[in-house]
């Protein structure tokens, strides 16, 4: 019995719930009126006439032609830097910077699905510039003998290899890792 009453009690209770939301929807009115718009009529559009399209050009703006080689008393005239990353395996396992004082260059890229490098022209920053030769200074490169490889090899890094070609002078370093905060850079 007295679970019939309180089912009774539940049902009655939500009569009176539903009894009174229905009562508040009824005396809504709804304060903002709609206009209707009447569909916007189609207007023809003109058509433009197909531009020829220009042709293709793989050319950069600006863009410096191949320099020839250059001969050794070219060379001799300037500073060139090379920077060189290997490390086979890597998508692009060769790396190659080669640059003048003034840091106009290039960059060549041998990934490792293709015969030929890609190479474009580079043309580094003055701060970069200002970096490299303060760092160059500091180890007193053309003048040095020192070996920058740290004791251990870390050639599953990669490998380095730096020149610099100057006034008939020239050196080359190789190193995979190294401590020295000049050749870091």
């Amino acid at each position: 019995m007295k679970i019939l009453k309180a089912s009774l009690l539940v049902i009655v209770v939500m009569t009176a719930f539903v009894v009174i939301s229905v009562a508040q929807d009824k005396g809504r009115t709804n304060k903002h009126p709609t206009v209707k718009v009447p569909p916007p009529t189609p207007t023809p559009t003109p058509k433009a006439t197909p531009e020829p399209e220009p042709s293709k050009r793989n050319e950069r703006p600006g863009d410096i032609a191949p320099a020839a080689t250059p001969t050794p008393k070219a060379q001799s005239a300037g500073t060139i830097y090379t920077y060189t990353f290997t490390r086979p395996g890597f998508t692009y396992s060769r790396v190659t910077v080669e640059h003048d004082d003034k840091g106009k260059g290039k960059i060549s890229f041998q990934k490792s699905s293709f015969d030929d490098p890609i190479v474009d022209p580079i043309d580094l920053s003055a701060t970069t510039m200002k970096n490299l030769t303060e760092a160059l200074a500091g180890l007193n490169y053309l003048d040095s003998a020192e070996e920058y490889q740290y004791a251990r090899d870390y050639s599953h890094m990669g490998n380095v290899e730096f020149t610099l070609k100057n006034a008939g002078r020239e050196r080359t370093t190789r190193f995979n890792w190294t401590e020295n905060k000049n050749a870091k850079v």
